[in-house]
């Protein structure tokens, strides 16, 4: 290793035991970045980070400093979907349910009610608000044996809201809610015994409708979704888990 001048150098020669083969060597100046490794094993000896010594220090974080950061690393894609299961889905579905709900006490519901709780039940999957806040406690308690974590009022705030939209999903009742909404399924009594209902009939993956489809417009008669006997991409959900 080439010698360095005492500009370059961040780390005096110091005396280091190799941790894989107890070998006593000298590690020499290293600048910013280098890595010294056992002469023996190879084993990393000492390592000099690029950054400052100050990068380290206590700094705020807030809702949109995750994402900010992965745009400014070349990772927008990932910033995006970030924002959108943490603020756009949780968002969008607690005020289109609190809209569906105040519209639905009318005496005829409006028929375009169907199409936007449709989109709730479609984002239900993707409000990751619940996931985002664990996220954070684990920060938190894994972090926190490390440097000194305060909290202020935001994260607090944070996880009340995601204790209410837990607690919303578990008390609401979307079976009545499309109930409400109208356009039942047909009577199983036409398809002349129930084992031939039973036999052409497809359950919406949405709304959760048992009916029998059209031939040539499968499509659920409540909220308009297309009805597959089996559920398409089945695998490919299945990997993600």
């Amino acid at each position: 290793m080439t010698e360095l001048s005492a500009e370059r150098a961040t780390s005096p020669p110091r005396l280091r035991e190799c941790a894989g083969c107890g070998l006593f060597q000298t590690v020499p100046p290293l600048a910013r970045g280098m890595v010294a490794r056992c002469e023996r094993r190879s084993t990393t000896l000492h390592r000099t980070t690029s950054h400052p010594i100050h990068h380290s220090i206590a700094h705020s974080a807030y809702l949109f400093s995750g994402p900010a950061e992965l745009i400014r690393r070349n990772m927008a894609a990932l910033a995006a979907v970030v924002v959108f299961v943490t603020v756009i889905a949780p968002f969008g579905k607690l005020i289109g349910t609190l809209y569906v709900l105040i519209r639905l006490h009318e005496t005829v519901p409006p028929s375009h009610l169907r199409r936007i709780f449709k989109l709730i039940e479609r984002l239900r999957p993707w409000s990751m608000m619940e996931v985002f806040a664990s996220g954070l406690f684990v920060a938190y308690v894994k972090l926190g044996d490390l440097v000194q974590i305060t909290l202020d009022d935001g994260v607090y705030a944070l996880l009340a809201l995601t204790f209410v939209l837990i607690w919303v999903d578990s008390a609401f009742d979307r079976d009545a809610v499309w109930e409400r909404l109208g356009r039942g399924g047909p009577d199983c009594r036409r398809a002349g015994s129930a084992r031939q209902y039973l036999a052409s009939a497809i359950g919406c993956e949405v709304c959760g409708l048992v009916s029998t489809p059209l031939p040539d417009d499968p499509r659920c008669p409540r909220c308009d979704r297309h009805l597959h006997p089996r559920k398409p991409d089945s695998i490919g959900r299945t990997w993600p888990w």
